[in-house]
C-alpha cells in the first residue's frame, strides 16, 4: 500500500466534507421552517375528526367487559388500561376509545395493514392499540384483513 495516495485520498475527502458543512450552514433550507406548526396542525385535525367519529356512536355506547373511560381536556373518551404507573407515553397509556363499524375506523384498519406490509391481526391489533382501543377489534381487524384483496390473492389455493 502506498501511504502518499492514502493520504492524498484523505485530504480529498475532508475538503469535500468541509465544503458541504460551509454549504449547509451558509443555505437556510426553508422548506422545513414551518414544521412544527404543520404538526400542530395536524394533530388538531386528528382530535376533531376522533371527536366526530365518537359523537357518532356515543350515545349507543355501553361498557362492556369492564372497560373504564374517562373524558380528557382534548374533549375525546380514552380507555383507562393498566398500564396507568407505566412509564409511556400518554397515548399508550389510556388510548381513544373508537367504535367497531365506523367507515373511519375501518379505514385506519386498513391503513395500518398496508402500512405494515399486510400484517396478521395480532400485529395490527397491538400497533393500533398504541393509540387507539377499539371496540371488538380482534374481529373488526378480521374482517378488514379478509376483504383485503392482496392477502386473498395469496392465501387462495390453486385450481387443478
Amino acid at each position: 500500500m502506498d501511504e502518499e495516495e492514502i493520504n492524498q485520498e484523505m485530504k480529498k475527502s475532508s475538503s469535500v466534507d468541509l465544503a458541504c458543512t460551509t454549504a449547509v450552514e451558509i443555505i437556510p433550507d426553508p422548506r422545513f421552517s414551518t414544521y412544527l406548526k404543520n404538526v400542530a396542525e395536524l394533530r388538531e385535525a386528528e382530535i376533531v375528526l376522533l371527536r366526530e367519529v365518537q359523537a357518532s356512536f356515543v350515545d349507543k355506547f355501553q361498557t362492556g367487559g369492564g372497560v373504564k373511560v374517562q373524558r380528557m381536556e382534548d374533549g375525546l373518551l380514552h380507555v383507562k388500561t393498566r398500564l396507568l404507573n407505566r412509564i409511556d407515553s400518554e397515548e399508550f397509556k389510556m388510548p381513544v376509545l373508537l367504535p367497531k363499524s365506523h367507515p373511519m375506523v375501518l379505514q385506519l384498519i386498513r391503513d395500518a395493514h398496508r402500512n405494515y406490509c399486510h400484517a396478521g391481526v395480532q400485529f395490527i391489533m397491538g400497533k393500533l392499540r398504541e393509540k387507539y382501543w377499539i371496540l371488538q377489534a380482534r374481529k373488526t381487524i378480521r374482517s378488514v384483513i379478509h376483504n383485503c384483496s392482496t392477502c386473498r390473492r395469496f392465501e387462495s389455493k390453486k385450481v387443478e
